[in-house]
């Protein structure tokens, strides 16, 4: 069972372990009640409780949003071994001044005539909570654990620091 935590000190740690994710996948309820997931530009700069993420307008993903704004918002950076999976309440906001404060220049794919393009939406995201997994890295603890698994024929005891932080 993960530890359980209502510590500013470990919803920095959730910031700490997205900033540098650049993508999160978004995963919404559909209108025939499947799940529904879908990578966006993670373009974080800072935090405080919610999430930010630029979208078009008539995105299907905004009539899923507006009918049920619960959310699912996963990071995953295999190479580091951080995993975060955060649960929230979306909703959809046209705000051009916050969208120029988030822009990435990645963003002119979708957008190509800028921050300033009348049919960008902001998905924003009230995280209620995260779960986090924040593993070893270094090669020798895998090569470590992964001869113990071999001699031992019991599997590796890898899971690091496992987290659920409420918000």
């Amino acid at each position: 069972m993960p530890d359980i935590s209502r510590s500013e000190a470990d919803r920095r740690k959730v910031f700490d372990l997205i900033k540098d994710i650049g993508i999160a996948l978004l995963t919404t309820h559909g209108a025939d009640g499947r799940l529904h997931s879908r990578p966006l530009a993670a373009s974080q700069k800072h935090f405080d409780g919610k999430l930010w993420f630029i979208t078009q307008e008539g995105s299907p993903k905004i009539s899923e949003l507006l009918a049920d704004p619960n959310v699912l918002v996963a990071y995953s950076d295999p190479k580091s071994q951080r995993y975060v999976s955060i649960s929230g309440t979306a909703e959809i906001r046209v705000d051009p001044a916050k969208v120029r404060e988030i822009w990435d220049a990645n963003q002119r794919l979708w957008f190509p005539k800028g921050p300033d393009e009348d049919d960008i939406r902001l998905i924003c995201v009230t995280v209620e909570s995260a779960e986090y997994w924040d593993r070893p890295t270094m090669p020798l603890i895998y090569a470590y654990h992964y001869i113990k698994t071999r001699l031992t024929g019991r599997p590796a005891d890898l899971i690091g620091e496992n987290k659920v932080v409420y918000f």
